[in-house]
């Protein structure tokens, strides 16, 4: 995890498949990071593979405080419109420079 230096929030990055084989492990490792870092980003731009598991991974950090999704990865973002999910329905921090687009 990173601390970056123009905020206070820490970073967490995700890489790899975010599948039904990981997503149980990434989980974990997300549970425990929100638990033990407030204000936890979460950056999944790295994610190379995605399925629904992973999707509703990323949909249920919306329900926990103290966590929000810093990036998506293009791979996360065709598996999210390959099932109909608008990107705004994910917990997307907006940029310094306006609202999250849809990104």
């Amino acid at each position: 995890m990173n601390d970056s230096a123009n905020n206070s929030r820490t970073t967490l990055p995700v890489a790899g498949e975010l599948t039904i084989q990981t997503v149980d492990e990434i989980h974990k490792l997300l549970t425990d990071s929100i638990r033990r870092t407030p204000n936890l980003l979460v950056d999944f731009s790295a994610v190379d593979a995605c399925d629904t598991a992973g999707l509703q991974l990323i949909c249920s950090l919306g329900a926990q405080a103290g966590a929000q999704i810093a990036a998506l990865s293009p791979a996360i973002e065709s598996a999210a419109s390959d099932i109909g999910l608008p990107l705004s329905k994910m917990p997307i921090r907006p940029s310094p420079g306006g609202p999250a687009d849809g990104v």
